[in-house]
């Protein structure tokens, strides 16, 4: 169920289920356009050069792992109906998947070890990447709104023909500046169609989308304990990101894997949710990051 909602942002990614690893022509330096052949030529064809950028995507677990003592379960109504397994059953999963969507859009994730989950590459590591051609960072003039910001470089995202039904772009934000920008749409001013209803769907609508996702996890650290830091980091440089998930390509399964156990020698019952997953941008101008605006 939460892999399907609209504002999942792994349901929009260029998915590759049951394949662990891939390589994936990512985009081509260097080009050439086709061309025609005269009548009756008989000599060798221009050969189209290019010169292919590849990327290499393997799948890697993301878990998260409980391990409850047997009083406070069995005390609880045990492991058939506890309220605390419920609890489980609904907490793993979504914890997982959250991870996983940090992890592709930001990055800041991390092994069980200390380590950097570096399976998933993030759009905004690769879009700020030395000399990256993923996308680029837009920082708006002092007083400049957000819907003129995002009105202005859409566009700046490119489009991918092997994507026939939709534009594959996706506008993503926090809660707090998706109700900052409905407050400032509404208010008008000339910087947006008065005809239009005052929506999300409808400023995806004109700004030519395929939809505005609102993440819940988006949010400043002292609502929550033990957060990814990356999170704060995001929402100190950035307002909005523009981006082609269908330019974003996964490998692994996205389906969770649940695995439960009575542990005899610790007394616990162990409780288990897991991913394995992987992948990155695999076309240019996949990007915009919107920065906050320039000091006045």
């Amino acid at each position: 169920e939460l892999l399907q909602s609209k504002n999942n942002v792994l349901s929009h990614i260029n998915m590759m289920n049951g394949v662990d690893s891939f390589t994936a022509a990512s985009y081509v330096n260097s080009t050439s356009y086709a061309n025609g052949r005269a009548r009756g030529a008989t000599g060798q064809k221009a050969a189209q050069n290019a010169s292919i950028k590849t990327r290499v995507f393997v799948a890697q677990s993301l878990f998260k792992y409980v391990a409850l003592p047997a009083d406070l379960v069995d005390n609880n109504g045990g492991s058939a109906g506890s309220a605390i397994v419920k609890w489980v059953t609904r907490e793993l999963p979504a914890k997982v998947i959250r991870a996983a969507e940090e992890a592709l859009l930001i990055g800041g994730v991390l092994n069980d070890d200390g380590t950097a989950y570096s399976a998933l590459n993030s759009v905004v590591g690769d879009v700020t990447a030395s000399s990256s051609a993923y996308g680029t960072v837009y920082t708006p003039a002092a007083g400049e709104k957000l819907i003129t910001s995002l009105a202005n470089h859409v566009t700046d995202v490119d489009l991918l023909d092997t994507n026939p039904e939709g534009t594959g772009i996706y506008l993503v934000l926090s809660r707090q500046k998706a109700r900052e920008l409905l407050n400032s749409v509404s208010l008008g001013n000339g910087d947006y169609p008065a005809n239009l209803a005052v929506s999300l769907d409808s400023i995806a609508g004109y700004l030519g989308i395929d939809g505005i996702i609102e993440l819940p996890w988006l949010r400043p650290a002292s609502v929550e304990s033990g957060q990814n830091p990356e999170i704060a980091t995001y929402l100190g440089a950035y307002q909005a990101m523009l981006v082609n998930l269908s330019a974003y390509t996964g490998v692994g399964e996205l389906t969770p894997e649940s695995l439960s156990q009575y542990f005899l020698r610790a007394n616990t019952y162990d409780f288990e949710s897991k991913l394995r997953v992987g992948g990155g941008l695999a076309s240019p101008r996949a990007a915009v990051l919107v920065a906050k605006n320039a000091a006045a």
